[in-house]
């Protein structure tokens, strides 16, 4: 259900009812555990409101939306104890909920130049035990940032024949989030806190619609953002980690045909 209201011609309230599901099912049969339970289907219920508006004669775009999800049942990898080690299956541990209010502003205070900030804060967290995924009620859900944000400029502007010429950087910035959960022994620390980091990026170019040459840096500050944790593993269990790609400065050309 998602009614919508146009105050006027230039904003619009809008809210939003959904539910959702997956499914449930049977788990497979192994030498080492020869009758699994099966997984129940979790659910979701999500609420939103949101409200869009142009201003300053059309050349500032807000949209501002909170929401709140409610989630039932939560699927997981459980782990089961057997005569011959521990067994992953299919399982469902607790309930959670995600509460936020996400934000995209634009602003055009010149033409060809756009000034773009969107993000959001989330507060997902359990909002039951979960024993078996080694997590109690009140803990954060993982890799769930609690800020994130982007500010983007670019701007464009003919620079000579057919083709237009533009420059633009973004900065985003990805705030506190925590490892999965885990109820393994092996584990020092199942739901680590991982730190914040941010990364800028710049391009400059041609364009003029067919052709298009874009010199750009990726991550320039060269920061080691985490993606993926796991604290056991590794030498000497050191832990394992991925990370977001490193500083990158490069060409690229293109044609669209």
């Amino acid at each position: 259900m998602a009614p919508r209201w146009h105050i006027n011609d230039d904003t619009l309230a809008y809210a939003r009812v959904a539910t959702g599901f997956s499914p449930g099912g049977p788990n497979q049969p192994s030498s080492f555990l020869t009758n699994p339970p099966p997984y129940r289907s979790d659910s979701t219920r999500n609420y939103e409101l949101g409200l869009r508006t142009d201003l300053f004669d059309r050349s500032f775009t807000a949209d501002v939306a909170v929401f709140d999800i409610q989630w039932k049942n939560v699927q997981i990898v459980d782990e089961l104890q057997t005569s011959s080690g521990p067994v992953g299956i299919n399982g469902n541990s607790g309930s959670a909920q995600s509460r936020g209010v996400e934000w995209n502003f634009l602003w055009r205070p010149l033409q060809g130049l756009n000034v773009g900030l969107l993000g959001a804060y989330t507060n997902a967290k359990l909002t039951s035990d979960a024993p078996t995924l080694g997590g109690m009620a009140g803990d954060a859900l993982p890799y769930v940032p609690a800020v994130s944000s982007t500010l983007n400029l670019d701007y464009t502007r003919h620079a000579f024949g057919s083709f237009a010429g533009f420059v633009g950087g973004s900065w985003s910035y990805i705030g506190t989030r925590y490892t999965d959960f885990s109820s393994s022994t092996a584990v020092i620390e199942s739901h680590a806190k991982l730190p914040v980091y941010s990364t800028l990026k710049l391009q400059a170019g041609v364009d003029n619609g067919h052709y298009r040459v874009e010199l750009f840096g990726s991550n320039l500050s060269n920061a080691r953002g985490i993606t993926e944790y796991a604290n056991s593993g590794g030498a000497n269990q050191t832990g394992l980690a991925s990370v977001i790609q490193p500083r990158t400065i490069g060409l690229e050309l293109g044609a669209r045909f």
